[in-house]
């Protein structure tokens, strides 16, 4: 048994993981197409006037409700790691939306959203939110049953008002997208299966154990972790990949193949997979391997690419032709939705967070009442929303002192500004992605960041000192857009996949998981790479 599980992101190694237990007679051909794994989870290190200061270009914190994700914590012994914010402290218990000026008639300004009263934006959807619960009940399912976006299934509870300025600035958080566009059956939990939030307690079971369960197995970490909001790791969030890579290469079953890209992925008449694949390191060289089974964890529309067959007379290097079955329905769905690209934005201030902003999480912007625009400007930069990082993981950088210290006497402020998304990106891809390097310390500020701050100064209502350093992260493509219908393709997708190679099918052995099929957040990554080839025992 060989099995090939293409892309070193969290999906694929996290499926790589499991698969190395699960199957320990068999070869796990990991392959990644850069030179580097962990795909969107990237963290490091800036040294900003003598200080190590820790920044991140993708996800930086995360629930324990992710049981997949503890499971893994557990296993990759790594508990030693985390970093926690409590339930009671200000990042868990202050998030803000930003209501621009006309956009909500008498609430304008930043507004905290849940159970507060004292904001004027809560008093205004005081009785839609009381509401809700018998609206829900009663009106759950759009009236023909089929899926519909979130919009309309938040407008049909909540009312139009409070979709739009609460429920649209949410999904720019999540999905960076237009909640106009977004399945909910796909996206909100009232439709996610029961399964996905069970989980064991065992904790004395072994990975051999837990690999063959269906459902994760947290150990001690549940009652370890009750009271935390949100958890993050002393060294960033690319600590769980980097782990994931270290214990994948001390497997003898397990094997990497870096700087990678794959090809094609054909079956041949004797209905074995073909994948052909070239390697990049010193010199480009096609390669072809013969896996019994496939797991992708590649962008949909990547995987749709190697699927293609190409005609006989067809030129490339790379095995093609004759022993290739052309008798296979082609895989469906995989082009349909489209992806939001984002550009991360770290932001470093010579100043305690007291003097930047509230004590919170940080705040999110609703969509424009006209719309977004076609076109970024100084005047509409795209802005999603400005995460308060020094209140939710300044032990990154200080681990002596309590976030609510650090909110008043720390060095230096970290905040992290999101834009894209479905508004046109703003900064352009000339602009340095961090500054040059100076002998007097000084920071030039390109024009566009100044342009941003301006913005978040407005939002923030008080006036910003020059940044001491900034970090700009290009997410192209990062967060798959899960467009109406897209559970019901799925389902289509997998019986493709899962029908006999008599029948048409893929025969079974061929699973594709990842951000583009069933959640995009990170323990929905791990989740699906954790349960790849179960079907296979």
């Amino acid at each position: 048994m060989q099995i090939a599980v293409l892309g070193g992101g969290l999906s694929g190694l996290s499926a790589a993981f499991s698969l190395s237990y699960r199957f320990p007679a068999a070869q796990v051909l990991l392959f990644e197409k850069s030179k580097r794994l962990g795909g969107w989870a990237r963290s490091e290190f800036a040294d900003i006037h003598g200080r190590r200061v820790l920044l991140e270009g993708g996800p930086r914190t995360l629930r324990p409700q992710g049981a997949a994700v503890l499971e893994l914590i557990r296993h990759l012994g790594i508990e030693n790691e985390l970093i926690t914010i409590s339930k009671s402290s200000p990042a868990a218990k202050k998030r803000y939306v930003y209501i621009p000026p006309g956009q909500l008639r008498g609430v304008s300004g930043l507004n905290t959203v849940g159970l507060d009263l004292s904001s004027p934006l809560m008093k205004k959807f005081l009785w839609p939110t009381l509401r809700a619960p018998l609206r829900y009940f009663l009106r759950k399912d759009a009236q023909d049953g089929n899926d519909e976006s979130i919009h309309s299934f938040a407008s049909r509870i909540l009312g139009e008002e409070m979709a739009t300025a609460v429920g649209s600035a949410v999904l720019h958080g999540v999905y960076a997208a237009d909640s106009r566009q977004l399945s909910a059956h796909s996206t909100l939990p009232f439709w996610s299966p029961k399964s996905r939030n069970q989980f064991l307690t065992n904790p004395h079971s072994t990975i051999e154990s837990d690999v063959v369960q269906p459902l994760p197995n947290i150990g001690a970490l549940g009652e370890t972790l009750k009271d935390v909001a949100v958890y993050s790791f002393k060294n960033g969030n690319e600590t769980l990949t980097r782990a994931l890579e270290q214990h994948l290469e001390q497997r003898s079953n397990a094997h990497i193949f870096r700087e990678s890209p794959i090809l094609n992925l054909l079956m041949r008449k004797d209905h074995t997979y073909e994948l052909s694949y070239l390697t990049t390191h010193k010199r480009s060289t096609f390669t072809a391997a013969n896996p019994t089974h496939v797991v992708s964890a590649l962008p949909l529309p990547t995987f749709h690419a190697i699927t293609q067959s190409k005609p006989t007379k067809d030129t490339s290097p790379y095995p093609t032709s004759a022993n290739i079955t052309t008798s296979l329905s082609s895989i469906p769905h995989l082009t349909t939705n489209t992806s939001s690209s984002v550009h991360v934005l770290n932001l470093v201030f010579p100043v305690p967070p007291s003097e930047i902003h509230p004590p919170g999480f940080g705040y999110l912007i609703p969509r424009p009442r006209e719309g977004y625009p076609s076109q970024a400007s100084d005047e509409q930069p795209g802005i999603l929303g400005v995460v308060f990082d020094s209140c939710s993981t300044s032990q990154q950088d200080e681990p002596g002192m309590t976030p609510e210290e650090w909110y008043e006497n720390g060095t230096h402020t970290k905040v992290t500004v999101m834009l894209g998304g479905p508004y046109p990106l703003y900064i352009p891809s000339t602009m340095p992605v961090s500054p040059p390097s100076s002998p007097h310390g000084n920071v030039e500020i390109p024009i566009h960041i100044r342009t941003i701050l301006r913005h978040i100064s407005k939002h923030l209502s008080r006036p910003l000192p020059d940044p001491i350093y900034y970090r700009l992260w290009r997410n192209d493509n990062c967060i798959p857009t899960y467009s109406i219908g897209h559970r019901e393709r799925m389902r289509e997708m997998q019986k493709v996949l899962r029908r006999d190679v008599s029948e048409g099918g893929w025969g079974g052995r061929v699973e594709v998981i990842g951000a583009g099929v069933s959640g995009v957040s990170v323990p929905d990554c791990v989740l699906a790479g954790r349960n790849a080839g179960l079907r296979w025992l």
